[in-house]
């Protein structure tokens, strides 16, 4: 099969670190630029004014970089969130973007009902006194029956639900656009964001970052939720507030799985308590399985736009 004559830069290293993506992708293009590491906005200016397409991740892709890419026609990106991309400036220069939807959404639902059920029995909390030596028995609960909140009703939140299936658990859930025909066979009831932050016990946010969900989470909506209660962010870093909300985090405990922050890498502070919580480097859709779904969509979506 002949090559397509296109440069391609690939931006993110999750993409570049599989040795099956790479073979992949040089298997339909002529050049192709890979990036291992973190890069700086100046790295990126001086490698990408080289590139027809580009295979992106969390990287910031702002109107400066845009400028700059002078021969640049379309990205492929790695995941679905698009915070960290001007859009309207890659819309003036007529850039396609292609997302890759639904491609983690199995990943990141698995994640979400493990980390659930852990923090639900205390399993954490038990492992940190297990490590210390410490043998001391620390009761949790059960995920059965119990009321479950899905916030984001989309590929992801879909995904959540239907691992739910086995366990009982009355699920009510909320977004902006409903499916209801999704919603009745699953039987979902559809409820308000503060009738899921008041009644629910466990609670997860599946939402995009947008000027409508940043801070979603917020003091407010945390004196709202059940003494206990356990919350899971796995969408965007800027949807809970961490910084001014841990304090009445910590006050009510409430337990939380947090795989994304605001300004990543972060690093943990005092006010963040390991022993009863769980935090993870935004790794709940990046399985292995997950990344190579991903990447192989970015090929194929680049293949076509360039056939």
């Amino acid at each position: 099969m002949k090559k397509i004559n296109k440069h391609i830069f690939v931006i993110e290293p999750l993409f570049s670190e599989s040795s099956f993506l790479r073979k992949e992708i040089k298997k339909k293009f002529k050049k192709v630029i890979f990036n291992h590491k973190f890069i700086s906005e100046k790295k990126i200016i001086s490698q990408i004014k080289f590139a027809d397409a580009v295979i992106l991740g969390l990287q910031p892709f702002n109107k400066k970089i845009i400028e700059s890419a002078k021969k640049l026609k379309v990205i492929a990106k790695f995941g679905v969130g698009m915070d960290n991309v001007d859009i309207k400036e890659c819309q003036k220069k007529n850039i396609k973007i292609y997302r890759a939807t639904n491609c983690n959404a199995i990943s990141v639902a698995e994640t979400v009902v493990a980390n659930a059920i852990f923090l639900l029995k205390n399993i954490n909390q038990n492992h940190f006194l297990m490590s210390k030596k410490i043998w001391r028995q620390i009761n949790g609960n059960d995920l059965f029956e119990k009321n479950f909140g899905v916030i984001g009703l989309g590929s992801i939140g879909k995904e959540v639900v239907k691992r739910l299936s086995g366990f009982g658990c009355k699920i009510y859930v909320n977004d902006i656009k409903i499916n209801n025909q999704f919603c009745k066979s699953k039987k979902l009831e559809i409820k308000s964001k503060n009738f899921i932050f008041k009644n629910c016990d466990v609670i997860t946010i599946h939402t995009p970052l947008t000027p409508l969900t940043k801070n979603l989470i917020n003091q407010k909506t945390i004196k709202l939720m059940k003494k206990n209660a356990v919350l899971v962010n796995t969408a965007r870093g800027g949807i809970i507030n961490l910084n001014k909300s841990m304090n009445l985090i910590n006050s009510k405990k409430i337990r939380i799985y947090i795989d994304v922050f605001s300004n990543e890498p972060f690093k943990i502070n005092k006010n963040f308590d390991t022993k009863r919580n769980i935090f993870t480097p935004h790794i709940s859709g990046t399985s292995i399985e997950a990344k190579q779904r991903i990447g192989f969509k970015n090929i194929n979506d680049l293949e076509s736009f360039f056939k």
